[in-house]
């Protein structure tokens, strides 16, 4: 019987295909996820929740600019994701107000950082660790 020889070069093809379509993926399992799209996060439903403060916050700039006029006292006893808020109104601002959208660029942006972590790190393993590296910031 003949064994299967796996050299480090395939291991290194092989997370470098998978890093560049984990990106892809993960916004393929975000929209999944967020279908039919339907915006989840008003007043009614998310009261005292701090995405509503988040999406208020970002309509406002999307609305009335980067000032956030809604923003009517100190930003101290608020959540604290002062650029998240820029975040949220880019999204809208490009594709309309809906937190769904949001949840869907966020897939994006996690398959890409995780792409981004092996690359800064795959030079410093082997290609067996590596690999394994990508699997597992893939799956946690």
């Amino acid at each position: 019987m003949r064994r299967l020889r796996i050299t480090p070069r395939q291991l290194s093809s092989t997370a470098a295909a998978l890093a560049a379509l984990l990106p892809l993926v993960y916004l393929a399992l975000g929209y999944l996820r967020a279908r039919p799209f339907v915006d989840d996060v008003d007043a009614l439903v998310s009261a005292g929740d701090d995405w509503l403060v988040y999406k208020t916050f970002a309509v406002s700039v999307v609305r009335g600019g980067l000032s956030i006029p809604a923003l009517s006292t100190t930003y101290a006893v608020l959540p604290h994701g002062f650029l998240y808020i820029y975040f949220l109104a880019a999204v809208f601002a490009v594709l309309g107000v809906n937190a769904a959208y949001v949840y869907v660029v966020q897939s994006l942006i996690l398959g890409v950082s995780v792409s981004l972590t092996w690359v800064a790190f795959r030079k410093k393993l082997s290609a067996a660790s590596g690999l394994m590296l990508l699997v597992s910031l893939a799956v946690w």
